[in-house]
C-alpha cells in the first residue's frame, strides 16, 4: 500500500482493513448445515447485518473474496424471504436484522431506507456475480431468491427516477426529498438487476430493465441539473450540490449508464469545494465521511 499511495495511504487502508474484519464474524448455521457471516455496527448502535454498513465494506470483500460478501448477504435474504419466525412484509430490502447478536427485529421496527437498501443489494449482488459466478447457478443466492429479487426490482422500478422523500445511509442528515444521489443509486441498482438477469439467462428481463435504466438515466441528467451548470444538485427541486459517490458503481460494474462527462464535471466541481479535511457531503454542512471521500476520489 505504501508503494501504491504512500505511508499515509498505507495507514488509512490498514485501519480500514481492521475496521471491516473486526466487525464481522463467521458462524455455523446448524439448521442449514452451512457457514453464515454477520457484521455488527461497531461505531453506532450495534445493529446486526445493516445493509448500508455492509455496503461501504463491500469493496474490501469484492477485492479479496467476493464469496464472503455473498455470505454476508445470505442472512438478510433468508430474513426477507420469511425463513425465520419473523414475518417480513415490506416491499423493499430490510435495513438490518435487529440488535446484535439475536437478529429478531420485526418489520415494523425497521429503520426503513427503501431505495437505499434495495439499490445496495442489487449493486452488491451484481458485483459478486461478476467475480463469483456460482452465486447465479442452481442453489446459489441469486438463483435461490430469484422471485424475491424480481419483486424488489419492480419496487425499485416504481420509485424511479424520483425516489420521493426517503432516508439514505447518511441518515443523520434526515430524509432528503428528491435526492439525486439516491436516485443515481437506484438507477445503477436496477442496472445491477439487469446484469443478474443476463447472467441467469433471462434475456427478456435484462432487455426490459436495461431499457428502463437508459430512460431513467436520461431523465436523471435533466432533473439533477436542469440549468445545465457545472454540477448536479443535491435535490432535484433546489439549488445546491452533493457528492455523487454512488456513481462509482458504474465503474465497479463496468457499465456505461451515465456519460463520462458527468464524472469529469463532478470531480472538477468537488475540487472547488475542498476543505482542510476533505469535501463536505453536501451543501448543508461541513461534515464528510471517509468512505464516500475515497469512493469519489476514484473518479480521477
Amino acid at each position: 500500500m505504501s508503494t501504491a499511495g504512500g505511508d499515509e495511504y498505507s495507514t488509512v487502508t490498514a485501519l480500514a482493513y481492521r475496521q471491516v474484519v473486526g466487525g464481522a464474524k463467521f458462524v455455523w448455521a446448524s439448521s442449514r448445515d452451512r457457514v453464515w457471516y454477520f457484521m455488527k455496527e461497531i461505531s453506532s448502535d450495534g445493529d446486526l447485518s445493516t445493509m448500508d454498513v455492509i455496503f461501504p465494506a463491500s469493496s474490501f470483500f469484492l477485492h479479496y473474496n467476493a464469496s464472503w460478501l455473498d455470505l454476508l448477504l445470505q442472512p438478510l435474504m433468508a430474513y426477507a424471504n420469511n425463513e425465520t419466525y419473523i414475518k417480513y412484509n415490506l416491499a423493499w430490502v430490510p435495513h438490518h436484522l435487529g440488535p446484535y447478536p439475536i437478529g429478531n427485529l420485526p418489520p415494523n421496527k425497521q429503520e426503513n431506507m427503501p431505495v437505499e437498501e434495495t439499490g445496495n443489494m442489487f449493486l452488491m449482488l451484481a458485483a459478486i456475480a461478476q467475480r463469483y459466478p456460482a452465486i447465479v447457478h442452481q442453489g446459489g443466492t441469486v438463483s435461490k431468491y430469484a422471485s424475491l429479487l424480481r419483486n424488489w426490482a419492480e419496487y425499485l422500478k416504481d420509485q424511479l427516477p424520483d425516489p420521493g422523500n426517503q432516508l439514505t445511509t447518511d441518515d443523520f442528515a434526515g430524509p432528503t426529498p428528491h435526492d439525486s444521489n439516491l436516485a443515481a443509486k437506484g438507477i445503477l441498482g436496477l442496472q445491477g438487476y439487469a446484469i443478474l438477469c443476463t447472467l441467469m439467462g433471462d434475456t427478456a428481463g435484462a432487455a426490459t430493465y436495461s431499457s428502463l435504466v437508459k430512460t431513467y438515466a436520461t431523465k436523471w441528467m435533466v432533473l439533477s441539473n436542469p440549468n445545465n451548470t457545472d454540477h448536479t444538485r443535491l435535490r432535484y427541486d433546489q439549488e445546491g450540490w452533493s457528492l455523487k459517490y454512488n456513481l462509482v458503481w458504474q465503474n465497479v460494474l463496468k457499465q456505461d449508464v451515465f456519460p463520462q462527462s458527468l464524472f469529469d464535471s463532478e470531480l472538477a466541481y468537488y475540487h472547488s469545494k475542498m476543505n482542510a479535511y476533505g469535501v463536505p457531503l453536501d451543501v448543508r454542512k461541513d461534515y464528510t465521511k471517509i468512505d464516500w471521500e475515497s469512493w469519489f476520489a476514484t473518479f480521477a
